[in-house]
């Protein structure tokens, strides 16, 4: 199959599901031993759950009677996007392993009709979606916004993509261009949210940018986030998806280090994949 196939095929009404021909890409990483994900997802939960831990502390300490509005801002709702994939992320990975290792060697194009059970197409949807809103809310705190430098602004505005980022390089998941709906859905979601919030509260909005007082400029605002910077940055994910299967391809085979990509799978099916033991 040629790229050109490969980018045709994307276009396709199938393309919006989340059906695969390799179920295993979602808990392996690109390169590398079969146990490096689970060990390395499994760091990155202990990771999320402390700063969650945080939160609540933050704001009870020294007498506090908790935020009220920690559920209005969007920098919350995608960091807990990010701690629900990862915990997800990590308790399917780790299931699959233990206890549905035959999908890890189940062959491309099987005839097997629990090909992606539901569990891995629930984490394919977290991942196309967590990685678009969190890049997108690190651009747009810092673009947009006054940035503070305090730590848990710094994790929840540029670690929570650094986390994404570096995760996205680590494991095998593929991304496909139509996939951009879902996370296109959770931007119109908080943008039909913060009108309700301001019309039905206290005036008050949630950011300077989403003041529906001046509902022009915030027209302006929510259409080149959400119409317009959804897409490109979902965009740049399936960039960097091809990016990722050449660097592999290319570096990882010539250099013998266990590899597995969608490409690979396709082209050899299991014959020409070294086994991850």
């Amino acid at each position: 199959m040629t790229r050109y196939d490969d980018l045709k095929k994307e276009f396709q009404c199938s393309s919006f599901v989340f059906n695969h021909d390799s179920p295993k890409l979602f808990v392996l990483a690109e390169c590398g031993p079969r146990i490096l994900y689970p060990i390395w997802s499994g760091f990155w939960l202990v990771w999320h759950i402390v700063w969650f831990s945080l939160d609540p502390y933050n704001a009870y300490k020294n007498g506090g009677d908790g935020d009220p509005y920690y559920f209005i801002y969007l920098t919350n709702w995608g960091y807990m996007l990010v701690g629900f994939y990862n915990l997800v992320d990590f308790i399917v990975t780790l299931y699959v392993h233990v206890r549905r290792s035959d999908i890890v060697h189940l062959s491309p194009k099987s005839d097997n009709k629990d090909q992606m059970p539901w569990y891995l197409k629930l984490l394919w949807i977290l991942f196309e979606i967590t990685n678009s809103i969190s890049v997108l809310i690190t651009i747009a705190f810092y673009g947009l916004l006054t940035p503070t430098g305090d730590p848990t602004s710094i994790e929840k505005h540029a670690i929570n993509s650094v986390y994404v980022l570096l995760n996205f390089f680590i494991c095998a998941k593929p991304v496909r261009l139509l996939h951009v709906i879902y996370p296109l859905i959770i931007g119109v979601i908080y943008v039909i949210f913060s009108v309700i919030y301001q019309v039905g509260g206290d005036g008050a909005a949630i950011y300077p940018v989403l003041d529906w007082d001046q509902a022009g400029t915030t027209i302006v605002y929510v259409v080149v986030l959400t119409c317009i910077g959804v897409p490109v940055v979902h965009m740049a994910f399936f960039a960097m998806y091809q990016l990722r299967i050449f660097i592999h391809d290319k570096c990882c085979a010539k250099s013998g280090v266990q590899c597995y990509t969608e490409q690979t799978a396709i082209r050899t099916g299991e014959s020409g994949v070294t086994s991850y033991m």
